[in-house]
């Protein structure tokens, strides 16, 4: 039993809402480049010290990784408790998921390259698109649409239910450890050789701590891309049809489905229906169900807070 209040709940969905409403400016990429800085400097100890052992090596850089960021979210946590009561360790876990959700970067990204793709400066795009991780093969702009379109669907677990989903389960020192993993995967997808076996502990965790999240974000689309004109059971088919996938890319695949601009083929050739709007109908679903995952998930903690 726990003597917590149950408006501890609520931070998730308040951290949700300061990062609709708020600019994080520099404070934004805090953790992402703390977590970049490290796994830089432990990638050369490993490489070093571990050559032989590459793969060991990556899973002891992630458990040290995601175990300092643990521990110092844990003490965090407790000290405010300590010093302020519940109240204060209340600001902290907001301030906390504050931090750890970046919905907002990530559609102003998408609102960009839409923007860019209209006044035709896929240079711009391109730029943007790099920004949030996308590596198109050509600068066309269904090519540069397309790859847009993905990463919002993307980002429905990497910049919101990652964190929130395993803040509710195991707490904000739990958030702050799952998106150093999904950090140090990133780290490992950005290198020059993203198949190196000191990258497969990372990539393997971030893929278990994503599978049961894509689950409950599948819902939440199926649910909210009526808002962007999607077809649900089109969404539905997308998901379970890429089961040998990882997590965010069969919810990529769900959105292209969903929305209706999957390639197909004719006899000219392979065409491709996106356009730049299709960008803004995905940065529509992509708010609209965090901001579910976020109701849902803080009502659930309220909940549990408030019968235990």
């Amino acid at each position: 039993m726990t003597d917590s209040p149950w408006f501890l709940g609520l931070a998730p969905l308040l951290g949700w809402c300061l990062d609709a409403v708020i600019r994080t400016g520099r404070l934004g990429p805090l953790v992402p480049v703390w977590a970049a800085k490290v796994t830089a400097r432990l990638e050369f100890v490993m490489r070093t010290g571990m050559q032989d052992r590459l793969m060991r090596g990556g899973e002891v850089l992630v458990i040290w990784i995601a175990g300092m960021a643990w521990i110092a979210g844990w003490l965090v946590s407790k000290t405010s408790l300590v010093l302020g009561g519940p109240i204060a360790q209340f600001v902290v876990w907001t301030a906390l998921f504050f931090l750890l959700i970046s919905v907002r970067r990530r559609g102003k990204a998408g609102v960009e390259i839409r923007e860019a793709l209209i006044l035709e400066r896929p240079d711009v795009a391109r730029g943007w698109l790099e920004h949030i991780d996308a590596r198109p093969e050509d600068d066309e702009p269904t090519t540069l649409a397309r790859a847009a379109v993905v990463r919002m669907a993307e980002g429905i677990l990497e910049s919101a239910l990652l964190a929130i989903f395993w803040g509710v389960v195991l707490g904000p020192a739990a958030a702050l450890a799952a998106v150093c993993v999904h950090e140090i995967a990133r780290y490992g997808r950005s290198s020059d050789n993203p198949d190196d076996l000191l990258w497969y502990g990372a990539l393997r965790m971030e893929r278990w701590l994503s599978w049961p999240i894509s689950w409950l974000a599948a819902v939440l689309v199926y649910l909210a891309i009526p808002l962007a004109g999607g077809s649900r059971a089109r969404a539905l088919s997308g998901y379970f049809n890429r089961w040998q996938q990882t997590p965010a890319r069969r919810l990529g695949a769900a959105l292209v489905q969903g929305l209706g601009i999957e390639r197909f083929q004719t006899p000219d050739g392979i065409v491709d229906p996106v356009k730049p709007e299709d960008i803004q109908r995905a940065v529509v679903v992509l708010w609209a169900t965090t901001c579910l995952a976020a109701l849902l998930l803080s009502a659930v903690s309220c909940g549990i807070y408030f019968v235990t």
